[in-house]
């Protein structure tokens, strides 16, 4: 393969509505989960995003994706809830 062709990365895994507390709030609705991550961190390749969302999962969670060059065409929206995960971080954010 020569050194102009672009690659893509296609990332499976979780896609979550993540609500955060910690010292500075409480955060709820925060686009979250290992695939979203793997993918806003992907500075190199187009990418596309596979999986399932709920209908809860927000056309802003959708254009922060488009913003950062993920394309969303396989990511499918169902009836339902978005997997959502809670957590909330001591003072010094160590657990």
């Amino acid at each position: 393969m020569s050194s102009n062709q672009s690659h893509k990365s296609i990332v499976f895994g979780s896609i979550s509505i993540d609500k955060i507390v910690n010292r500075h709030g409480s955060y709820s609705d925060v686009l979250g989960g290992s695939a979203a991550y793997a993918l806003l961190a992907n500075k190199q390749n187009t990418c596309e995003l596979v999986g399932v969302v709920g209908d809860d999962f927000q056309d802003y969670h959708f254009d922060l994706l488009s913003n950062h060059s993920i394309s969303t065409n396989s990511l499918t929206k169902l009836d339902g809830n978005t997997f959502c995960w809670g957590g909330e971080y001591q003072h010094d954010f160590s657990s």
